[in-house]
């Protein structure tokens, strides 16, 4: 079976305010713009990254509880669903795994083989090649579902290709920047963009 590995937040969970807010406990001035833009890259190197110090016991006490009485992109869960009657799915991701199982469990998508979280590392694309060497699958039979220029370049770095979603942090434009496999707008879409190529 091929394998598709998904970004969480912005793909999966409508988390973009949820994140914002929780940046704004210590840069209140952050806007969104400001925000969308750092994951143009990873967002760690980001300058305001660099020069803040973040408490992260802070930061996720603000994030978990709103993340988890929130609700998935509508259709996602669905989409998720049936996407692993064919496929392994796993998910790379920032925020830290425990959370985002709980989530998954939640909203019925506990359909992941793998969630590699902050706590694994901090850089996508070795969190992306250890779930490639996990499952022993090249970068031909895989591909990332995001929704960030960041990520898609981070997947470039070791050969794999991505699948960009508008409904997330960035926006189309950005997001061609990065000449992804192919761009969806709707999650449903997603489903039959995936189902079309066959990876």
């Amino acid at each position: 079976m091929k394998l598709i590995i998904f970004d969480f937040d912005g793909v999966i969970a409508d988390s973009f305010q949820i994140c914002l807010d929780a940046i704004r406990m210590f840069l209140p001035h952050m806007t969104a713009d400001r925000y969308r833009l750092a994951f143009s890259g990873n967002i760690r190197d980001a300058e305001w990254r660099k020069t803040t110090k973040i408490d992260e016991s802070v930061y996720y006490a603000s994030y978990d509880p709103a993340l988890l009485s929130s609700k998935p992109f509508d259709g996602m869960s669905q989409v998720v669903r049936e996407l692993a009657k064919s496929y392994r799915l796993s998910i790379v991701s920032s925020t830290p795994a425990p959370v985002i199982r709980e989530y998954l469990s939640k909203n019925e998508m506990d359909v992941f083989e793998k969630v590699l979280g902050h706590e694994t590392h901090q850089y996508k694309d070795v969190k992306i090649q250890l779930i490639l060497d996990d499952a022993k699958s090249d970068t031909k039979d895989a591909v990332l579902v995001t929704d960030t220029l960041g990520d898609i370049l981070e997947a470039r770095k070791i050969g794999l290709e991505a699948i960009a979603v508008t409904w997330g942090f960035q926006r189309k434009e950005t997001l061609m920047e990065g000449n992804p496999k192919m761009l969806v707008e709707a999650p449903k879409q997603l489903l039959e963009s995936i189902n079309f190529s066959a990876l």
